[in-house]
C-alpha cells in the first residue's frame, strides 16, 4: 500500500525517497488530471521547478503523466521562482499549473504546490476532490524519458521562458530606474533557490552592481539549514553586511515566493516590520488607499497602519490560499503573512519574494533613507512591537492529545496580560489586554507545533512563549 498523499497549507511535501517517489507523483498528477477533465479544464497546463535534488526529472513526469491525457503541456526552459510560474499562468491563459518545488523546506524534502487559472494555490474543497481521485492500485509502467522526447516533438509538450514577461511586468510595478541608479550597495541572497540570478537580471545595465551569493545550484543547501530567510540561515549575509559592506541585504527562500531583509546595520527585519514596511510604502509612496489583508499570526502593525490611513483590514487563516482567495474578494491593495509572504495590486494576488524585494528598494530610493531610519518611523506611527515564534518539533502521535489540551487550557493572563478572549481562528489564539495576543497552532507544512507571540518588547515576547510552552507540555492549566 502506498503512503497517503495529503495536501498541507500549500501543497503536497515529503521526504525524497519515503513518500515522495516517482510513483506518488505520478499519482497525484493523474488524480490531477483526473480532477481536470472532470471540471473540462483541459487547455492547457504550466509545469515549472525549482533547484531542488531531482526536481526536473520529477517536473517531466508530471508533464509526461499530463500529456498522455492529451492535455497540452508549457514547461519552464528552465528552474524558475513559484510567482514567476504563477504569472505565467495568468499571462498564458492557462488552466493550471504544477510546480516542483518544497520551497523552504530542508534538502531532503520535495514537493508540489498546484496553481489555479489565476495563479493562486487550489483552495481546500478542490484540493480534498483531487485527494480523493487518488488511486493506490494503479500501476504506472511508461518509459518517461522517450515518452517527454515523443510528446516534445509531437507538440504536446512545448519549453517556454516565462522570466521576460514577467520581469516586465514587475518593472511596471517600481521605479525601476530610479533603483538602478541609487548607487544603492545591495546584497542578494536567493539561498540556492530558483530565484537565484533573477535580481541581477532585473538590475542589469544600472550604474549599481549588486553581489549574489548561494547563487548557485546546491540541493544540499550547504550552511543553511533549510533555505527559509529567517536569522538562523542568514549566517553568511549577516557577516557581509556587519562588514558595513552593503546598505541593504535581500533574501529569498527556496522558490522565491518569500523574502527576507538585513538592514544597513546588520540587523534582521522580521516578517512582521517587513510585511509593515510594504504597507506603508503603498501609503505614503504610493499614496493609495486600499483593503489589507493579513493572516491570523501577521502584526497587529497592519490594523494599526490601516486605521491611520483609512483603510480596511481583514484576517484569514494561516495559508496563502485564503489570503488570496480574500484579496481577490476585496480588490486588496496587498496581503500578506507572518511567514514572509507578501501579494500586490496589479500582480498575480499570490507571495512574490522578489517583487517585495523591489519595492523595498524602491522605498529606500524614493524616501532617500536608509532602511533602519524607515523602521523607525514607522514605530513612531504604530508604537512599540515585539514578536516572535517558537517552532517546536512532535511525535504526530500525540495530535490528538494536543489539540484537546489546547482546547481545554483556560489560563486567566499571559505574561502580566489580562485574557480577554482566547478563540479558534486557526489554532488557539490567546487575546489580551492592549491587543497584544499569543497564538499556538499545529504547522500544515511540517511536524511542528508553533507558538507565537507579539508583545510591547522582547522581554515579554519571550515570557509568553516560555508560558505558551509550559500550558502545553507540563499540564498547569488553570481553571
Amino acid at each position: 500500500m502506498l503512503s497517503t498523499i495529503r495536501f498541507g497549507t500549500d501543497g503536497w511535501r515529503a521526504i525524497i525517497g519515503e513518500d515522495f517517489t516517482f510513483t506518488n507523483v505520478r499519482l497525484l498528477t493523474q488524480a490531477l488530471v483526473k480532477y481536470l477533465s472532470k471540471e473540462q479544464l483541459i487547455s492547457n497546463v504550466v509545469v515549472g521547478y525549482d533547484t531542488r535534488f531531482l526536481s526536473f526529472e520529477f517536473a517531466k513526469t508530471v508533464a509526461v503523466i499530463i500529456a498522455q491525457n492529451n492535455i497540452p503541456v508549457t514547461m519552464t526552459s528552465s528552474f524558475v521562482p513559484t510567482p514567476a510560474l504563477s504569472y505565467c499562468i495568468t499571462e498564458l491563459g492557462a488552466d493550471a499549473g504544477v510546480m516542483v518545488t518544497s520551497s523552504h523546506n530542508p534538502f531532503n524534502w520535495n514537493g508540489i504546490k498546484i496553481k489555479t487559472s489565476e495563479g493562486i494555490s487550489f483552495p481546500d474543497s478542490e484540493t480534498a476532490i483531487i485527494e480523493s481521485y487518488i488511486d493506490d492500485s494503479r500501476i504506472f509502467d511508461v518509459n518517461e524519458r522517450e515518452l517527454f522526447e515523443k510528446n516534445l516533438s509531437e507538440g504536446l509538450i512545448r519549453w517556454y521562458d516565462p522570466q521576460p514577461s514577467y520581469i516586465k511586468n514587475l518593472e511596471n510595478l517600481v521605479n525601476i530606474e530610479s533603483i538602478k541608479h541609487s548607487n544603492l550597495r545591495i546584497l542578494i541572497d536567493p539561498m540556492h533557490g530558483s530565484a537565484q540570478g533573477w535580481m541581477l537580471k532585473i538590475l542589469e545595465k544600472s550604474t549599481i552592481v549588486p553581489t549574489e551569493i548561494h547563487g548557485d545550484i546546491n540541493p544540499s543547501f550547504p550552511s543553511l539549514h533549510a533555505p527559509e530567510p529567517i536569522t538562523q540561515n542568514l549566517t553568511d549575509s549577516f557577516k557581509l553586511m556587519h562588514n558595513n559592506e552593503y546598505d541593504v541585504c535581500l533574501s529569498t527562500d527556496g522558490d522565491g515566493d518569500r523574502f527576507g531583509i538585513i538592514d544597513d546595520k546588520g540587523n534582521f527585519i522580521n516578517q512582521l516590520e517587513a510585511f509593515a514596511l510594504l504597507v506603508y510604502y503603498y501609503f505614503e509612496i504610493k499614496e493609495l488607499q486600499g483593503p489589507l489583508i493579513r493572516s491570523v499570526t501577521m502584526s497587529r502593525m497592519i490594523d494599526k497602519l490601516g486605521e491611520k490611513y483609512n483603510s480596511p483590514v481583514f484576517e484569514t487563516p494561516v495559508g496563502f490560499k485564503h489570503l488570496s482567495q480574500k484579496m481577490l474578494e476585496t480588490k486588496a491593495l496587498l496581503a500578506g503573512e507572518e511567514s514572509g509572504g507578501a501579494a500586490f495590486i496589479g500582480h498575480i494576488p499570490e507571495r512574490d519574494g522578489i517583487l517585495a524585494g523591489l519595492i523595498i528598494l524602491d522605498l529606500i530610493t524614493s524616501t532617500g533613507e536608509k532602511i533602519s531610519d524607515l523602521l523607525s518611523e514607522l514605530y513612531k506611527i504604530v508604537g512599540p512591537h515585539s514578536y516572535h515564534r517558537l517552532d517546536i518539533p512532535f511525535d504526530n502521535t500525540r495530535r490528538d492529545e494536543i489539540l484537546d489540551r489546547l482546547e481545554n487550557m483556560q489560563p486567566n493572563d499571559i505574561a502580566g496580560f489580562k485574557i480577554l478572549k482566547k478563540d479558534n481562528p486557526d489554532g488557539y489564539r490567546f487575546t489580551l489586554t492592549d491587543d497584544w495576543w499569543l497564538l499556538i497552532r499545529i504547522s500544515g507544512t511540517e511536524p511542528l507545533i508553533r507558538i507565537y507571540a507579539e508583545m510591547p518588547n522582547s522581554n515579554l515576547v519571550k515570557r509568553a512563549l516560555d508560558e505558551g510552552q509550559n500550558l502545553l507540555f507540563n499540564n498547569n492549566f488553570q481553571d
